[in-house]
């Protein structure tokens, strides 16, 4: 574990923690904000751009300042900790089993670093390169575990299983699968069961299937392509509703239906006032949400799949990512200027 510097204490004494409640529409700076009641929130001491947890420990991807460490509690959060030895960081994702946190590190070239929490952070090891774009992680077992990842230009996507090989020590990968770009942007993918949804700019949402592994390779199919208008950055599924839901930047947010992965099919385009170029969706139940680079979070019921409609917006300056927690449905927007901001929907 890294120790803190004389600035970044500085800045953690000065900012505090940002927990409270109250409807923010008596702040100034966002007025025109409806439907959402922020309940706490903390300053990071980089530039907040994304976040997952393991429990009430939140791991946060600080941009420049790599990932800093929180723990949850009533009052807001605690900081614990900050890795400052991969600077830029922009994701990060965690798998309990294996007890291994993923980093993407824009600084590495793109490339995901592995680290081992259960030997203190710790290198594991580290793959992709400078075209890396996304990433999906699934925590097999507590000695294997499955990774997607895709990229821009002719980058495509992979598929690679991962064990532990005690004999070594090491990592060691024993099953993998590509599937060529031609040409296409990969900027998103999210698996629900043998599917994958990948969001691919201009070209629309494309569906893929991983088939079962053969010979030591992981099968990837191209299934059905559903053009859209303006260009997706990024994809949500609820598999529940068999829709797939996609932000389009200034096309707002497409609304999918996959029923037949073959023939994914329009079922509507939304632009709330005020969309410019959203970026990241996240869905909750009937619920999703839209972030936009320059107006923030949007909240839109779909309980209508043909007819989506605005029930929430949320202004921050500089908004990256929004995540859902399932337990209790609470959202954390993370702001690279303003940390982590803990938001729940007014009933």
């Amino acid at each position: 574990m890294t120790s803190l510097s004389t600035h970044a204490i500085i800045i953690l004494c000065a900012a505090g923690l940002l927990a409270g409640c109250g409807d923010d529409t008596a702040n100034p700076t966002v007025l025109d904000s409806f439907g959402f009641r922020r309940i706490g929130g903390f300053t990071t001491l980089g530039s907040a751009r994304g976040l997952c947890f393991d429990e009430d420990t939140v791991f946060v991807a600080d941009n420049e300042l790599g990932v800093s460490i929180w723990k949850l509690n009533a009052n807001g959060a605690t900081f614990l900790d900050t890795l400052d030895y991969m600077n830029s960081v922009a994701q990060v994702a965690y798998a309990a089993q294996c007890r291994l946190l993923f980093v993407l590190s824009k600084t590495w070239h793109n490339e995901v670093i592995a680290l081992d929490r259960s030997a203190d952070y710790q290198y594991a090891y580290c793959f992709g390169n400078k075209l890396l774009e996304d990433f999906y992680i699934e925590d097999v077992s507590p000695d294997a575990f499955l990774i997607i990842y895709c990229g821009v230009e002719l980058y495509g996507i992979y598929a690679v299983r991962y064990f532990r090989n005690v004999d070594l020590d090491i990592w060691d990968c024993d099953m993998w699968g590509h599937f060529d770009s031609r040409l296409r942007s990969y900027h998103a993918i999210e698996r629900i069961g043998s599917y994958l949804f990948v969001a691919q700019g201009e070209w629309g949402l494309q569906v893929f299937r991983l088939d079962r592994a053969e010979m030591y390779t992981i099968p990837i199919t191209e299934l059905g392509l559903c053009d859209l208008y303006g260009s997706a950055l990024d994809v949500a599924v609820d598999s529940s509703a068999r829709c797939a839901y996609l932000a389009c930047q200034f096309a707002g947010l497409a609304v999918v239906n996959i029923s037949d992965p073959d023939y994914p099919r329009l079922l509507a385009q939304f632009v709330p006032d005020g969309v410019r170029d959203a970026f990241k969706v996240a869905v909750d139940g009937n619920t999703v949400y839209m972030l936009d680079r320059e107006n923030g979070l949007f909240a839109i019921d779909v309980t209508v799949r043909t007819a989506p409609r605005l029930i929430g917006v949320y202004h921050s300056p500089k908004p990256s990512s929004i995540t859902v927690r399932a337990s209790d449905h609470t959202l954390f927007l993370t702001d690279e200027y303003q940390g982590v901001i803990v938001l729940q929907m007014q009933s």
